[in-house]
């Protein structure tokens, strides 16, 4: 999986429209993007995030799904090398509890 930074557009004269930004997650092969994108639209809950839309590649990019969520500017990569937002004096940080107890409610939701 690879992602991006980019706009989604919706409805007609989509030319002229602004397009909100978003993360795009674009996915090789199966139909894990079209799965995840019927999941998350599936469950409204204030822990699960909203999928923007899916689309399948064309041409020389046929073999890739496209998946569009709201934008978000951090990712646990960006925490992991910034170590000091991880741990501090042996332990984690409030900060990453924080997250990865957020991801965690995100998964339950999905699961229940």
């Amino acid at each position: 999986m690879q992602y991006y930074i980019g706009e989604v557009r919706s409805g007609a004269g989509i030319a002229n429209l602004k397009g909100a930004k978003a993360t795009i997650l674009c996915f090789e092969g199966a139909e894990t993007g079209k799965n995840l994108h019927d999941c998350l639209s599936s469950v409204s809950h204030t822990h699960v995030m909203k999928s923007l839309g899916y689309g399948s590649g064309q041409k020389r990019f046929s073999r890739y799904q496209f998946l569009a969520l709201p934008f978000f500017g951090s990712t646990f990569e960006e925490y992991i090398k910034e170590s000091w937002k991880c741990v501090e004096m042996g332990r984690f940080t409030m900060e990453i509890i924080m997250i990865v107890g957020m991801d965690i409610l995100k998964h339950s939701a999905l699961l229940t």
